[in-house]
């Protein structure tokens, strides 16, 4: 499925969580995004699936250097691998 979505919408990667009874958002897959560390399971209502959820509408993040929900994130950690682990 994963795999689907990267081709259908030609990104580079994609994650795709459930949201749980618990309020955390569990890990179903990923790709492209390899060599990076994924938390199994985040809370629901942080960083970038806040918004998400909020606005009930998906997020597009065309450059990380430059998106406000990530460019921090970027800059804090553009010389580590893995740099994008939201836990």
């Amino acid at each position: 499925l994963v795999w689907e979505i990267v081709k259908a919408f030609e990104v580079d990667s994609c994650i795709i969580r459930t949201l749980e009874e618990d309020g955390n958002l569990k890990l179903l897959g990923a790709v492209g995004v390899e060599g990076m560390t994924i938390a199994p399971l985040i809370p629901a209502f942080y960083g970038i699936s806040r918004g998400i959820l909020e606005d009930r509408a998906p997020v597009v993040i065309e450059d990380a250097a430059t998106h406000p929900l990530t460019s921090l994130l970027y800059a804090k950690g553009k010389n580590v691998p893995g740099r994008f682990v939201f836990e």
